[in-house]
This record gives C-alpha cells, structure tokens and sequence, in this order.
C-alpha cells in the first residue's frame, strides 16, 4: 500500500509527465528533409502515408478533425512541399493527397524516431515485474477514463 507522500509524488509526477508531453509537442524536426515540421504536420504526413490517395473527407475521419482543420494542414504541407492534391481518377471533383518524396522522406525518419523514442522508454520498463506492469496499466486507464470524465462534465 501507498504511503499519502508516494501517492503524492506519484500524481505529481503524473502531472510533471503531462507537462513535459505537452512541451514536446511543440518543439519541430526535420526529419531528414530542409524542412521544420511540427508534431501534428508529421502525424498528417504519416496518416497521409498509411493511406495514400485518400481525400480530404477520409483525412478528417482518420484523424478525427474537422475538414476545415484538415485543410489548413493540407494546405500547409503543400506550401512545405510534403503533398501533393491531385484530382481523383474517377471523379472532377474530388482531390486525392499523396506524399512527394520529401513527404516519403519525413515519414520513413519519423517512423524510425518513434521505434528509437519507444525502445528507450521501453527499456525502462523492461527490469519491472510482468505483474507491477499489468497492475500500473490498470491504473492507468482508470486514470484516463476518470479524466475523460471529469472532461465530460467540464463540458
């Protein structure tokens, strides 16, 4: 059992965790190419590349974002040179978003930063007990569905 101070320590820690998560997703790479990109234009990119040929409407859902917002990134990853709109093969209408080579190149280095990113986190977790580890994991989720909840009633 917990003691109130190492219940202490652990919520802060959580929160300090949060903080820092919350810092990373600011800051930008290059990811092998002359360009900055921001966290959320990578994951576009990276989305793009999971499912090529995929239109702005198909975009959105994967992300889970609005079609106004996907356009700005889309727009934005254009003016970067990460994508190229080209129009559907069967349809006038409809654009298709595919990655350039530069794109190509940013995803392959992001993939490869997250497996390195997701090893060095692992390997912290790999001395601890299989047991410890699926007891944290329960907390863990209770903890994120309790915060989901508290967002629910915030709203």
């Amino acid at each position: 059992m917990m003691t109130l101070s190492t219940n202490q320590e652990l919520i802060q820690s959580f929160k300090d965790l949060v903080i820092l998560y919350n810092q990373l997703e600011q800051t930008t790479l290059k990811f092998g190419t002359d360009t900055e990109l921001h966290p959320a234009e990578i994951d576009t990119i990276d989305v793009i590349g999971k499912y090529p040929f995929s239109n702005l409407t198909s975009l959105a859902n994967y992300q889970g974002v609005t079609r106004g917002t996907a356009s700005k990134m889309i727009q934005r990853l254009e003016k970067k040179q990460m994508i190229i709109k080209q129009k559907a093969q069967n349809s006038d209408k409809e654009l298709q978003i595919t990655l350039t080579e530069k794109g190509k190149i940013a995803r392959q280095k992001h993939q490869e930063y997250v497996f390195e990113i997701d090893k060095k986190i692992k390997s912290l977790y790999d001395p601890l007990p299989d047991e410890f580890l699926a007891q944290l994991l329960i907390s863990v989720k209770q903890t994120k569905a309790l915060l989901k909840n508290i967002i629910q009633q915030r709203q």
